[in-house]
């Protein structure tokens, strides 16, 4: 605020002057006409010439000729006008001095100081000066916390001098520039407490206080702060397994970053670990045992968690087969057409697993040798010989097959064993190089598939087979009419190519011309045949690459018959896709659809199987349920069902379905 004390002296002196000068005037002319008048000269100095606004400066200086007594004034420089600021009489020494406090806003001023006339003397007005009216500088102290959690806010608390209200910033630092993150207004005692959560990662941080009329900006030192991950937490439980069927898990972990890298100790015979996490293989040893799982997570941290792991006894079992009983393929000793119930097949106790194409059969059991039934034209049997097509011969064993850890069945003649080494071997009809040998020579007893090791499932449809390798990858040989092989080609392969763009596979089906996998994030993809919209994807045009079926996440298992697919999700969900006649999709209703729709079923599934028109699912409560084709449906029905019904077989623990035939294994439970 300017000092305006002494504006009245000044005015009055003013009016005193011009008085004395009319007087002299008007009384004395011929005095006036005498003497000439002397010139005033002012000199002017300003102390400091740089103020902050809201401080002191001083504007003085002398006047000669001296007069004492007559007033100088203080003038500003506004636009084109001088304006008084203030007023004075000098001294007997013809000194003045003027004391101001620099007001708001910040700037320039251009000063000078004017004497009036007096007689004998004439008005004169020093050298324009001018005085630098500058801002105070806020002070900010800052301090943070340098590390915290992820998900954790970062706070700042800090102090701002001279005080005064408003708000303060905290700015991150990114690129070149600085940007705000968080505000904060300022307590009476000018401290403050600003916090933002920020991601994973180091940061350069500061404080800024916007300037005020008065002050200008402040800006704290820069501060760094580390927002950590925090470790990484196994979460998995391991389900149990069972002695020579095959099993497969995805180990799960949260907090941390991604990618993980597992690893494990003390396994059950059998297993292995992958370092993407999935655990698999073939138990061969009933127990229970403690397995020490580790995870490292991209962040160098880790965890460990000792998992406990029940290895159950083989759960052998008595198989039971209906539907297409054409020559008596179904091995149930019954010469019938068609099977509308359920017959056990004879001689068969210690089956774990199953693959039927309908007309050829083939059992794993429990010690890993195949038994094998039905037509064996082709020597689709693998017993070294071929019979006429009218021969159904009861289960035989495959010779040289005593490993094996998963079978699988093509639609024209050809058979598949997965062993425990990891290879695969393969016998009957090889029209199109479906064996995997290089040749198109059928072969009546097992041939290695050239190539392949650490393979960890395998599945084939018409005319083509598929292996997955435990680095998560698809293989496929044989016809490829309509890119079935997914290699983006349809030229036929008579050894193994792979499949384009698939990484991180944990399960593969097949079913008529087309090919299916799940990802180990649940999503399923398929290829190859897509008439009838059995690819998922939203149409009809056939892919000889992969395609991500529409909506599936979370997949657990995935199933194809001929023209229609299904995939059982982790919650115990079904949906199916493709062709609907005859209720197929098991949804009410006959239409087929291109992307999948909900199965008619309550939760609670726990295993899925796909024939020509039907589809199978087996509940956690062992209950066996059918949809589509009457003469499949296992429950003595002359219709077709679109949605699901109750096939009467108990201790249900694997089901399969091929052609036009149904298949499963019933636990044999002890007596007594």
């Amino acid at each position: 605020m300017l000092v305006r004390k002494g504006r009245a002296s000044t005015l009055r002196y003013l009016a005193i002057a011009m008085m004395s000068t009319a007087l002299v005037t008007a009384n004395s002319p011929a005095s006036a006409a005498a003497a000439a008048p002397v010139v005033t000269r002012v000199g002017i100095r300003v102390s400091p010439s740089t103020v902050r606004v809201g401080s002191v400066f001083v504007v003085s200086g002398s006047v000669t000729p001296r007069v004492a007594g007559v007033p100088v004034v203080l003038q500003r420089l506004v636009g084109t006008r001088w304006r008084t600021l203030a007023g004075r009489p000098v001294s007997a020494a013809g000194a003045f001095s003027f004391s101001l406090r620099a007001p708001a806003p910040a700037g320039v001023w251009l000063l000078r100081v004017a004497r009036v006339a007096a007689p004998g003397v004439r008005a004169g007005a020093s050298v324009t000066t001018k005085v630098v009216l500058t801002k105070t500088a806020f002070a900010v102290t800052a301090a943070a916390t340098p590390t915290v959690a992820a998900g954790q806010p970062v706070v700042v608390t800090g102090s701002v001098t001279p005080r005064a209200a408003g708000t303060v910033l905290l700015q991150r630092l990114q690129g070149p520039t600085w940007r705000s993150i968080s505000t904060a207004p300022l307590s009476g005692a000018a401290t403050y407490r600003l916090s933002a959560v920020l991601p994973v990662g180091s940061y350069s941080l500061r404080v800024v206080r916007t300037f005020t009329a008065t002050t200008a900006t402040g800006v704290s030192r820069t501060l760094l702060a580390t927002v950590l991950a925090p470790p990484v937490v196994v979460t998995s439980a391991l389900p149990g397994g069972t002695v020579g069927a095959r099993y497969s898990a995805l180990l799960a972990a949260r907090s941390g970053r991604v990618p993980y890298a597992w690893s494990a100790s003390g396994l059950p015979a059998g297993l292995v670990l992958t370092s993407d996490g999935r655990l698999w293989g073939t138990p061969i040893a009933a127990g229970t045992s403690t397995a020490t799982v580790t995870v490292l997570d991209a962040n160098g941290l880790a965890d460990r968690a000792a998992l406990r792991f029940t290895v159950r006894p083989a759960e052998a079992g008595r198989v039971w087969a209906w539907g297409g009983n054409h020559y008596g393929f179904l091995g149930t000793g019954s010469s019938t057409f068609v099977l509308k119930l359920p017959a056990a097949v004879p001689g068969l106790t210690d089956v774990t697993a199953l693959a039927t194409s309908g007309t050829s059969t083939y059992a794993l059991r429990a010690d890993g040798t195949v038994s094998a039934w039905g037509l064996n034209k082709h020597g689709e049997l693998g017993i070294g010989t071929t019979s006429g097509l009218t021969t159904a011969i009861p289960p035989t064993r495959i010779p040289g097959l005593t490993d094996a850890t998963a079978v699988a069945a093509g639609t024209t003649g050809s058979g598949y064993a997965l062993r425990a080494d990891g290879t695969v071997v393969a016998w009957g009809y090889n029209d199109h190089g479906q064996l995997g040998n290089a040749t198109v020579t059928e072969y009546h007893a097992p041939v290695p598939v050239a190539g392949l090791d650490h393979v960890t499932d395998i599945a084939a449809n018409a005319g083509s087979a598929y292996a997955l390798r435990s680095d998560g990858t698809v293989w496929a040989w044989g016809f490829n009419d309509v890119g079935q092989l997914g290699d983006s080609t349809t030229s036929e392969r008579r050894t193994p190519v792979r499949v384009s763009g698939l990484t991180g596979i944990v399960a593969i089906a097949a079913g008529g011309r087309s090919g299916y996998a799940i990802r180990f994030d649940g999503t399923a993809w398929a290829w190859g045949f897509n008439a009838t919209g059995q690819l998922g994807d939203g149409s009809t045009k056939d892919q000889d690459t992969p395609v991500r079926v529409y909506g599936i996440a979370n997949a657990a298992a995935i199933s194809s018959g001929a023209g229609t697919a299904y995939a059982l999700l982790s919650d115990g969900k079904v949906w199916a896709w493709g062709k609907g006649a005859l209720g197929a999709l098991g949804n009410g209703t006959v239409k087929e659809s291109d992307i999948p729709v909900r199965v008619s079923l309550s939760d609670g599934v726990v295993a899925i199987a796909a024939g020509v028109d039907v589809g199978y699912a087996l509940r956690f409560d062992d209950r066996l349920f059918a949809w589509g084709a009457a003469e499949q449906l296992g429950n003595g029905s002359t219709a077709f069902s679109a949605v699901p019904v109750v096939i009467g077989l108990r201790n249900t623990v694997g089901i399969a379905g091929g052609g036009y035939a149904g298949m499963a294994i019933e636990r044999v439970v002890p007596v007594g």
